[in-house]
């Protein structure tokens, strides 16, 4: 029983970013291009997938995600990698990526989750945040007996990278 008009008005409104999934038919729709260029207006990062048409008008400066002959799943990491890394978006992803750190229940997933927290920016980490990484890593024993892949034990490359991002969350704040 929604406006669908209202209902899409209030997603771009309050979006932290769109993905324009390119195909050979989007450049027909009447409202693909209106609501790209709504998220531009907005100043929200916009990134284009390549599904069979390159990114055009306004986004045409951006080179896009190589969508053709890939899996869902492979976009996808590319997509949230991106999400990870950009100032745009890196601090509202950081929450989730730091609660699924917390909660990681076998050392792969320890070590792949500690890999994604460090895709993020330091100017999106806060020292709370900081903080919740540390104490996951002294609560969680998954974490805190795991190895980064090599012979380092996982709980020293995260003292490095809290001690590291600590400086450079020091240096974003004006005296």
């Amino acid at each position: 029983t929604q406006y669908w008009e209202a209902e899409i008005e209030g997603a771009l409104s309050t979006c932290e970013a769109l993905l324009a999934w390119l195909t050979p038919d989007y450049p027909a729709s009447r409202w693909t291009d209106q609501e790209l260029g709504y998220i531009l207006g907005r100043s929200r990062l916009i990134i284009p997938v390549r599904r069979g048409i390159d990114p055009y008008g306004f986004v045409g400066k951006v080179q896009g995600v190589n969508g053709n002959g890939r899996t869902p799943h492979d976009i996808a990491q590319e997509i949230a990698l991106l999400l990870r890394g950009h100032e745009l978006t890196a601090r509202a992803m950081l929450l989730p990526s730091v609660a699924a750190f917390e909660s990681s229940g076998s050392f792969d997933g320890a070590r792949t989750t500690f890999r994604r927290l460090r895709d993020v920016p330091p100017s999106a980490w806060t020292p709370e945040l900081l903080r919740r990484v540390e104490d996951a890593a002294a609560s969680n024993d998954q974490i805190a007996n795991a190895y980064t892949g090599s012979s380092e034990p996982l709980v020293d490359a995260i003292r490095n990278f809290v001690s590291t991002a600590r400086q450079s969350t020091e240096r974003l704040v004006p005296p």
